[in-house]
C-alpha cells in the first residue's frame, strides 16, 4: 500500500499538484513529529534552509536542504547527527509549505521556522548533535509514557 502512494504522490507533484503527506519519524524533530500533516507544494527553484520532500526510491522523506551544488541535494534531518548521502536534485519533488497538528495549521513563512531554517543551514553540525539527544530526551519522556 505505501508503494502505491508513494507511486501515486510522485504522479501528482510531476503534474504541479500538491501533495498532503503524513510525518512518520522524528528526524525533523522539533518543528515535525509524527501524525503531522504536511502540505507539500511542487518548486521549480529550492533554496537552502527549505524543508523539502525528496524521493530516496522506498520512501519519500521530509528533511531540510542544506546546499545545492552542481546537480547534487544535500540534506539533512534536523533532528539526525548525520546528512543524507548526496542526491540528483531532480528527485526534490516538493517543499513543506505548511503543518497541521492537532488541528492547528502553521505556516513554514512564520518566524519560529524561518529563525530555525538561518540556524541549521548555518550550524548543522553543531545543532545536529544537541538536537539529535534532546530528541532523545523527549521520546523517553514523552512518547513511551504517552502510550500507556
Amino acid at each position: 500500500m505505501k508503494e502505491k502512494f508513494r507511486l501515486l504522490a510522485l504522479k501528482m507533484f510531476d503534474e504541479g499538484m500538491n501533495v498532503e503527506l503524513i510525518a512518520q519519524g522524528y528526524s525533523m524533530f522539533p518543528l515535525l513529529q509524527p501524525g503531522d500533516s504536511l502540505l507539500v507544494v511542487p518548486k521549480q527553484i529550492y533554496k537552502p534552509g527549505a524543508i523539502v520532500v525528496f524521493d530516496r526510491g522506498d520512501v519519500l522523506v521530509a528533511h531540510r536542504l542544506i546546499k545545492i551544488k552542481g546537480e547534487l541535494a544535500y540534506c539533512k534531518g534536523d533532528g539526525l547527527k548525520q546528512f543524507d548521502a548526496p542526491f540528483d536534485v531532480n528527485l526534490l519533488k516538493g517543499e513543506v509549505e505548511s503543518r497541521s497538528r492537532s488541528g492547528k495549521i502553521v505556516k513554514t513563512s512564520v518566524l519560529r521556522f524561518i529563525v530555525w531554517r538561518w540556524l541549521m543551514v548555518r550550524f548543522t553540525g553543531y545543532l545536529g548533535f544537541v538536537v539529535f539527544f534532546s530528541r532523545l530526551v523527549y521520546c523517553k519522556l514523552f512518547v513511551r509514557y504517552s502510550k500507556i
